[in-house]
């Protein structure tokens, strides 16, 4: 016996809107925010210009623990309710239910996926923080 998960308008609507978002905040990022960022850095005199960078670098860095935890959570989830897609998942599509080892191997891949998501933001960290004390020595020396 074959289980589902059924859409609903709420669903549909709740996915297409992120879509939506995602979409429009990229386009605003790339044709508008960056250029406009970039260009008002390369103005910048050379040492703010590597502060301006690694700032960036480290905003970056700061979204993967982020991604991380959401990944830890949907991790969780699929562990908790040995079942793939989630009960909770927004589907687009009459979905159907996976249950089994299957599901528990993507759940501990994703737990993997996550962790490693942590250790290179450590990792970026414990490289990015040295040039960050260089820069600040040679840029008020």
């Amino acid at each position: 016996m074959s289980e589902f998960i059924e859409t609903s308008p709420a669903s549909r609507r709740k996915l297409l809107a992120l879509g939506l978002v995602a979409v429009v905040l990229g386009a605003v990022w790339a044709f508008l925010l960056r250029p406009t960022l970039f260009a008002h850095i390369r103005h910048l005199p050379a040492c703010d210009q590597a502060h301006w960078s690694v700032g960036l670098l480290i905003g970056v860095l700061g979204l993967l623990p982020i991604a991380g935890l959401l990944a830890a959570i949907h991790a969780r989830k699929l562990i908790k309710h040995d079942q793939f897609p989630p009960p909770d998942a927004w589907v687009w599509r009459r979905t159907p239910i996976r249950r089994g080892r299957g599901v528990r191997y993507r759940a501990y891949a994703i737990a993997f996926c996550s962790a490693a998501l942590f250790a290179i933001f450590l990792y970026g960290w414990h490289v990015l923080w040295p040039i960050v004390a260089a820069i600040s020595r040679r840029c008020t020396a």
